[in-house]
Formats: C-alpha cells, sequence, structure tokens
C-alpha cells in the first residue's frame, strides 16, 4: 500500500532567463523570457513579475504576468526610450529567493528626422575619395545610430547609384569610374531605416590609365606581322595612343624587345617589318590616356619561313558585274607566306600572251582586286600570282564570265510590260464605266412644254421638213388662193383627205400608235403652223394656230 507525501511550499529558487526587451514599433517595448516548468514554482499562485524603469529613474514600475505567459508590452511616448528590465517568479508564499537579472530593453525605433550638415568630398585619385560631414543631433536620430550611408551615382548615367556604409567620418570610398562627374548625398540610419539625404554634392574624377583594348589578333608572314584591336571599354579618360610591344621569343629568353609608339587614338592596326622568319614572337598592346598606359593584352604568333611564296590556290570571284569584277584569293597557311598579290587575266579564246596583269596589292591592307575594263557577257581566265622579297609564284588558272547587258534590262523589261497591261486594264475599265453612265441616262424624261417652248422659239429657222412634218405652203402666184388647188409638192391631207379619212380616223391612228403625224411626244404643235400667218408676239399658247382640224 502506497503513500502520498506533500513537498512543503516555499519561494521560488530561481527566476525566469532569456529576457529581453525590444521595440518593434515606435513607442513599444516587448518584454520576453523564457517560461519556467512547473516543478519550479514551489507552491501555489505562481506568476511572474515584470519590473521596469526608463533610464535615470529611480522608482521601478511592477506588473503582475500570468504564468502561462511570457511576454509583456510597455508602452511609451519616447521613441527609443532605454529601460532597466528584470522578470522575477513569485508564489504564495513569496517571491524568488534568487537575484533578478538585470538587462537594457528599448521602446520602438522610428527613422531619423535630420540630414547630416557639412558634407565634403575629397577626390583622393582617379577612383577613391574621402567623404567627411558634422553628425546630425541626437535626438533627430529617434533610435541608436548603426551608421551612416553614402549614395552616389554618375550624373549623365541613369541607374548608376551605388551606396557605400561609413561607421564615421571621414570615410574612405574606392573603386569610382574615373574621367566622370558624380553626385553624392549622405545620410544617417537606424535599425529602423535611413534619414532623410543631405543636398547633392558634385564633384569630378579625374583620368585614369585606360583599360584593356579588345580583340587583338595578330597574322604573320615571313618576315612580317600584322596586329589589329578594337578600342578598351572603358578609356578612363581621352585616349592618346597605343603602345605596341614586340619581343623575339628564343625558348624562354626574351630578345630584341622593342616598342613603338602610336600617337593616333583611332588606329587599330599596325604592321611590324623586319622581322626574323620562321621565329616566334609576342606581341604586346596597351591604351594609353594622360594618366599612363593601362592594361597590357599580349598573343603570340610565328613567322612563316623564308623562301618564295607556295603556290596560291585558284581566284575566288566576288561582284560580277557587266564590264568588271573582285577577284579574292587563298593563301597557304604553312610554308614560305606572300606579302604581295595581283591577278592575271585574259579572254577566254585569246592568246594566253594577250594577259593583263593588275595592280599589286599588299595583303595585310586588301583582300581582293578589283579588275575592270572587262567585256559584258565574255568568260575570261584569271590567275592569283604570290609575291615576297624572295620572288613569285602564279597559281592555277579559273575561269569566270561576266554579266551580259540583257540581263540586267530583262527586269525593266517584264516590269515595263506588266505596267503597260494595267494601264490598258484601267482604260477599258473607264470606257465601260462612260458606256454604262451614258445608257442609264438614254429614254430619260422630260417636260412636254419646255420642248414646245423650244420648238416655238426656233420654229422659224428649222425647215418642217427636216423635223418629220409637212412642206411649207407655196401658192401657184404669190397670192393666197381658198378655192385655188395647191402646189405640186404639198401635202393632199389638208385639201384632198385619203379616202375614208376623217378627224375620228387620225385619232385613232394616234390611239393604235401611228406616228406618221406626230413626234415621239404624241403632239403636234409646231407641225402645222404657218409662220407667215402667225402673230410674232404669239408664243404662250402653240395649240391656237398650229391645227388645221
Amino acid at each position: 500500500m502506497s503513500s502520498k507525501h506533500a513537498t512543503p511550499e516555499k519561494r521560488p529558487s530561481m527566476n525566469p532567463g532569456g529576457v529581453t526587451g525590444s521595440g518593434p514599433e515606435p513607442g513599444l517595448m516587448v518584454v520576453q523570457w523564457e517560461p519556467m516548468i512547473p516543478e519550479d514554482y514551489a507552491g501555489p499562485d505562481f506568476k511572474y513579475i515584470v519590473r521596469y524603469k526608463a533610464k535615470g529613474e529611480t522608482e521601478w514600475t511592477e506588473e503582475p504576468v500570468n504564468k502561462n505567459k511570457n511576454k509583456f508590452e510597455v508602452r511609451s511616448d519616447v521613441l527609443f526610450q532605454e529601460y532597466d528590465i528584470e522578470v522575477v517568479s513569485e508564489n504564495a508564499v513569496g517571491r524568488s529567493t534568487a537575484t533578478p537579472e538585470s538587462v537594457t530593453g528599448f521602446s520602438g525605433e522610428s527613422e531619423p528626422t535630420a540630414a547630416p550638415s557639412d558634407v565634403k568630398v575629397d577626390v583622393l585619385n582617379s577612383d577613391t575619395i574621402e567623404i567627411s560631414w558634422t553628425d546630425v543631433p541626437a535626438d533627430s536620430v529617434n533610435g541608436k545610430i548603426q551608421g551612416y550611408r553614402a549614395y552616389y551615382s554618375i550624373v549623365i548615367a541613369a541607374n548608376s547609384e551605388e551606396m557605400y556604409e561609413c561607421n564615421a567620418s571621414p570615410c574612405i570610398v574606392a573603386g569610382l569610374q574615373p574621367f566622370s562627374t558624380y553626385s553624392l548625398q549622405l545620410a544617417v540610419f537606424n535599425g529602423k531605416g535611413a534619414g532623410p539625404k543631405s543636398d547633392p554634392e558634385e564633384f569630378i574624377m579625374p583620368e585614369g590609365k585606360p583599360s584593356a583594348v579588345n580583340d587583338l589578333e595578330v597574322k604573320a608572314s615571313s618576315d612580317r606581322i600584322l596586329a589589329t584591336w578594337e578600342k578598351p571599354d572603358n578609356p578612363n579618360g581621352v585616349l592618346t595612343g597605343y603602345d605596341l610591344i614586340h619581343e623575339r621569343m628564343m625558348g624562354l629568353v626574351v630578345e630584341n624587345n622593342i616598342t613603338i609608339e602610336i600617337p593616333d587614338p583611332d588606329q587599330t592596326r599596325q604592321i611590324i617589318e623586319n622581322l626574323k622568319p620562321d621565329t616566334k614572337y609576342k606581341i604586346t598592346v596597351k591604351a594609353r590616356t594622360s594618366a599612363g598606359a593601362g592594361e597590357k593584352v599580349w598573343a603570340e604568333t610565328s613567322t612563316r619561313p623564308e623562301g618564295k611564296p607556295v603556290v596560291p590556290a585558284k581566284p575566288v570571284f566576288k561582284e560580277i558585274g557587266t564590264v568588271s569584277m573582285n577577284v579574292s584569293y587563298e593563301l597557304p597557311l604553312e610554308g614560305p607566306g606572300a606579302d604581295y598579290i595581283s591577278i592575271k587575266y585574259y579572254k577566254k579564246g585569246e592568246d594566253k600572251s594577250k594577259a593583263k596583269t593588275t595592280e599589286t596589292i599588299d595583303i595585310f591592307e586588301e583582300d581582293a582586286i578589283h579588275v575592270k575594263n572587262l567585256s559584258p557577257n565574255t568568260k575570261y581566265l584569271f590567275q592569283v600570282i604570290a609575291k615576297n622579297d624572295d620572288g613569285s609564284t602564279p597559281g592555277e588558272w579559273d575561269e569566270a564570265k561576266t554579266i551580259g547587258t540583257g540581263a540586267q534590262a530583262a527586269g525593266f523589261k517584264v516590269e515595263a510590260w506588266f505596267v503597260i497591261l494595267i494601264v490598258i486594264i484601267i482604260l477599258l475599265l473607264l470606257i465601260l464605266l462612260i458606256i454604262c453612265v451614258l445608257k442609264s441616262q438614254k429614254g430619260g424624261k422630260y417636260n412636254v412644254s419646255d420642248k414646245e417652248q423650244q420648238l416655238k422659239g426656233d420654229i422659224e429657222s428649222t425647215p418642217l421638213k427636216d423635223e418629220g412634218g409637212f412642206e411649207e405652203f407655196q401658192p401657184r402666184d404669190g397670192n393666197l388662193d381658198d378655192n385655188a388647188p395647191l402646189t405640186q409638192g404639198s401635202h393632199p391631207s389638208l385639201n384632198e383627205s385619203e379616202a375614208g379619212s376623217s378627224e375620228t380616223d387620225s385619232v385613232k391612228e394616234y390611239a393604235e400608235g401611228g406616228t406618221g403625224k406626230f413626234n415621239e411626244e404624241g403632239s403636234f404643235i409646231g407641225q402645222y403652223g404657218d409662220r407667215k400667218t402667225r402673230p410674232p408676239d404669239e408664243g404662250q399658247d402653240g395649240a391656237a394656230y398650229s391645227t388645221f382640224v
């Protein structure tokens, strides 16, 4: 049978550890600690007592905290207020017998509100400066100063700002771009962030030594070397030229070190002459500014053996025209090398003795020869001749044909024919359109009374027989006699009607479509009028005189 034993109650013998006080936001301090295990409570009603006082004060503020919590918040109107902090354990018997650990804590920080003043920049060399300033007032820091940030950028370069952190004045900043104008601003920063920047300070970095040239290449003949390169990416000033150094390599021994000064910064090629055949050389190039020579770049090559040039390959034909073409060449990479090239050529079918030779070119200066004064549409034979100080060597003949004059005009003829066809089609369409417009206007309606007015106004100048009417009445002796017979040429319809004819017949004929006595409007106005008896001022109503029915 087991028995229970009760542990006597007593005060705690320890206090919580890991006490801290930090400010996650302005005016707030959070006190935290590591919670104690129940076995260390040593009695009932266990709790924590948080004690704190602002720096410089004598009275402590105490706050009880439930045993299940391990943090407590302290509010303050002062930014980055410094506090002394203690956390003590307590139960129903009393407080801990252990002496609490006192730590320092701070309420939350805020960004600084003042910028450094009296900022000065001293240029030490082409890429280094020294910055000095007057510190900001302590009450404007709103926290703990962690340092100063120097923001600098090249004035004419977008997105070039860089930042360097300084601990105190003065501060050395290196690695700037030579021969550039900079703008610099300074700001103090704490745990919350950086404050306002100072007014910009501009300064100019002096010229520096240039960076290395780019793409150095070397090509050799028997006694010459051609070196080519590109300008440096960062001249760091105004380029004043280049230094080219060639050295003869005899195993591991360097002999005959010679420097060629090139004063033109735009010259990026140099021919080195009078070299020893079949020898290894080291070529070094450095760019220069007023600050001196920059980084060096070097390449190695060997000159070709002595002797007449090796037989060149067949010519290469480029840009063939009607009367000219460009002829290039390919030279062997082994054996004695050529320094110069010329082209020999003649018309196919002619005697080879009539062959012509072009001017001689330097292989380090040009890579093709322009052969001119050729005949169109003609085959020619060409030959490359390689030369050096030891002699010349001809290559194999090869054939090429100039372009005929018709070949160049063919495209134009086809184009002209096409344009003519388009013009003809457009004209036919225009003619068809005009015909359609005319047909749409034919048979249009017009006012009958307007037509009669036109006939009335022009009746004396237009013979009736021309309008499809009757001939004019002519009396036999010039005197009008009602009983006298009509002249031979008059129509009998006025005096002697056809058998069976009558007024009714005339109306019937009109109704049935007879148009022999009427115009296309169905009117006979003006067809029977007697211009000799019509009053001259009578023109408003032609029907009053124009019918004899």
